[in-house]
């Protein structure tokens, strides 16, 4: 599924080897043949526990297939949001099983990504990974900056000045929104447990290191807004969604990467019901976003925060999708859904227009290797 959502038209390969060169087949035969695949061998899964973590469980099995049909418009070029609806409600009424024997949203903000991830009960499918088994979840050095980091976090490893957060994405959360405190490293930086700060090594060397949300060189006297090139070892916001304890921690290290949680299931029927409702927003839809959404807001926030049938429009849900699922691997995917991908604006991105950018090229060794494979229109 994920092969064909980046390259569309693919091989269809059911044997290893065999044919040496196999054709390119169109999009629709490949939905055509997940499709068959998931529903002849999803009933046959066993249901999620914490014996098959990492496995394919039926729960998995019912997400990938709430994904299928939701995007099914853009794969197959037909709505089956119906059949999306349907399979989300398995997994969100614990038809497929839950990792401790129930399946429900996590009232952690952290609890679906922490170190003791396993544990949550809304994950329901997860690369796991354990330093314990010598195989540790070793991905923080992406999220954090320059070794000078490693003492705010009190961890053995160190960064490279990581991923940065796109100050246009940052900027969507609101300042009372608790995915923005728990979720990011912002602003000053102390070291861990005290006010003494974090000093920076690179451009501001000896100076008090505070992450501030634009990308910017201040080299030569010249400040202001630049692109990615430009940015510094404070510029931009850094992600801190996947904890990984302090290194006294008995499960240091420990996090699983997350592919589906229960709250994906919500958004999913959420968008579905209101796409066959000619795009309008229903109360059961409202309910489930802000089923989600209101872990994040006190009780005095709650009230201005959550959405109504009004205020939840399309727009909104894809906003509040990349807010709730940033670093998750799915805004790729939800802007080509919503028609934004090559239309929408971003920061420092301008629209191209170009729609055969939504899905990549052929690689050219692929090419070179197999004389079958056509290239996808467009390159």
């Amino acid at each position: 599924m994920k092969i064909m959502d980046m390259w569309g038209n693919v091989p269809i390969v059911t044997q290893v080897g065999v044919p040496q060169n196999p054709e390119t087949q169109d999009r629709v035969e490949v939905f055509n043949y997940i499709e068959t695949e998931l529903l002849e061998n999803v009933e046959k899964l066993q249901p999620l526990s914490p014996q098959l973590l990492g496995r394919v469980s039926k729960a998995a099995g019912y997400a990938m297939l709430s994904e299928l049909y939701l995007n099914a418009e853009v794969w197959l070029g037909e709505p089956r949001y119906q059949e999306s609806i349907t399979y989300s409600d398995k997994v969100i009424n614990g038809e497929g099983g839950g990792l401790n024997g129930e399946i429900r949203l996590d009232p952690d903000v952290n609890g679906p990504f922490n170190n003791e991830n396993h544990l949550s009960p809304e994950n329901v499918f997860q690369f796991p990974f354990s330093r314990l088994n010598d195989f540790g979840y070793n991905w923080s050095s992406f999220y954090m900056g320059f070794s000078n980091m490693s003492e705010a976090l009190n961890v053995s490893y160190s960064g490279w000045n990581a991923f940065v957060v796109i100050p246009s994405a940052f900027d969507k959360y609101s300042e009372n929104d608790l995915r923005k405190d728990e979720w990011f490293l912002f602003g000053p930086q102390y070291k861990f447990g005290t006010d003494q700060p974090i000093l920076g090594t690179e451009e501001l060397r000896g100076q008090p290191l505070v992450y501030v949300n634009n990308i910017r060189r201040n080299t030569e006297g010249q400040t202001g807004e630049g692109s990615m090139a430009d940015g510094e070892e404070n510029s931009g916001a850094r992600f801190n969604k996947y904890k990984s304890g302090t290194i006294d921690d008995l499960n240091y290290l420990e996090n699983d990467f997350v592919i589906y949680r229960l709250t994906e299931m919500y958004f999913n029927k959420a968008e579905a019901l209101m796409r066959m409702n000619g795009g309008v927003a229903t109360a059961e839809a409202v309910e489930l976003i802000n089923s989600s959404k209101q872990r994040y807001f006190s009780g005095a926030d709650w009230e201005n925060a959550k959405y109504t049938t009004a205020t939840l429009t399309l727009d909104e849900l894809l906003e509040e999708r990349g807010r709730e699922f940033i670093f998750e691997g799915k805004r790729r995917t939800d802007l080509i859904r919503f028609g934004e991908f090559v239309t929408g604006s971003w920061w420092d991105h301008t629209p191209s227009g170009s729609e055969h950018l939504t899905i990549y090229p052929i690689p050219l060794r692929q090419v070179q290797t197999n004389p079958n494979l056509v290239q996808n229109p467009g390159y």
